[in-house]
């Protein structure tokens, strides 16, 4: 009933998905210490920040923390509100 044809995309054994993995380190060690990087500061700016241009907190942190690098850029271009710092400064003024 089968064509007899096998198609095979992965790596048959450990020695063979290194080697195919190891000329792609330089280009995703860096891609990922920057997605990581901006992750916690958009994370740490969201959980300090208490007013939103879009949304609310409890969704930024969400799409900040499942949507790896496109959470952490919306957040920033959409829905970055005001920040405790800014806020504590008006307060006091």
């Amino acid at each position: 009933m089968g064509t007899g044809v096998t198609v095979n995309y992965g790596a048959q054994s450990l020695e063979e998905a290194m080697e195919l993995i190891m000329p792609l380190l330089p280009i995703l060690i860096p891609l990922s210490l920057i997605q990581f990087a901006l992750m916690v500061i958009a994370l740490v700016h969201a959980v300090k920040a208490k007013e939103f241009k879009v949304g609310n907190k409890i969704m930024w942190v969400v799409l900040i923390l499942l949507v790896d690098i496109i959470g952490p850029v919306l957040y920033f271009t959409i829905g970055r509100g005001t920040n405790l710092d800014e806020q504590g400064e008006d307060e006091h003024e």
